[in-house]
């Protein structure tokens, strides 16, 4: 099946249909979050960055424990990512997996390129143009849960390299150079599922997490529902 584009040609050999969905679109992340940091200064919302060590709830309310200091809420929202069962428990759900993310010169263009995802006998790949004209993209990995998210390890250079070949068969005029290489978290649950709701043993203390590589783009619908929690 193929596909074109006004920036390249995408050809996948192996794909039984295509499905092109003409509302999806690229969200500048950066300039969103110090948007909403901005935003949330100004309505008089604290910012803090601090470490939690753990929740102790009671019929009061919630203390966060910091390294020597406790702060006392009334409710508490756990955003933590694939951090989250460490202070909530959701382990039994909330598996993290880290992603390799690669970065090639490819003359796209948001706009003019679509966002793409393939679903072969590999699993599922996919990728975007980035505001600055390159491919960004990756192996949809979900892991086994065992990453270490505080654990700093590089890109992998197998899987880049798997990624990297996958967009010379499917891609005209190919990747050119990779200019650049990351890791991400994604926190995964069975069917891709989001846990939104207090984790077991709790009443004040909401659990938001397991989007599975979706929670930014759909934040706008959880902050949404975990505000009404609040």
């Amino acid at each position: 099946s193929d596909v074109c584009s006004s920036d390249l040609h995408m050809c996948f050999p192996d794909a039984e249909r295509v499905l092109h969905d003409h509302h999806a679109g690229v969200i500048a992340a950066g300039r969103t979050v110090r948007g909403l940091e901005r935003w949330l200064r100004v309505n008089g919302v604290e910012r803090r960055e601090a470490t939690v060590l753990g929740l102790e709830e009671d019929d009061g309310g919630v203390d966060l424990l910091l390294a020597g200091e406790r702060v006392r809420a009334g409710r508490v929202i756990v955003t933590a990512g694939p951090w989250a069962s460490r202070l909530v428990p959701v382990a039994e759900r909330a598996r993290p997996a880290r992603q390799h993310v690669g970065f090639w010169e490819m003359g796209v263009s948001v706009g003019r390129t679509p966002a793409w995802v393939h679903l072969g006998v590999e699993g599922l790949h996919y990728g975007l143009p980035t505001l600055d004209g390159r491919m960004k993209a990756a192996f949809h990995g979900t892991g086994d849960g065992s990453d270490d998210p505080s654990a700093e390890v590089a890109p992998d250079p197998r899987e880049l390299a798997s990624v990297e070949a996958r967009l010379g068969e499917w891609f005209a005029p190919g990747p050119g150079r990779r200019v650049g290489a990351d890791t991400c978290f994604y926190t995964n649950a069975d069917e891709d599922a989001l846990i939104l709701a207090p984790p077991p043993g709790y009443r004040r203390v909401l659990a938001v997490t397991a989007c599975s590589g979706h929670a930014f783009k759909l934040a706008p619908l959880t902050g949404e529902r975990a505000a009404q929690w609040c």
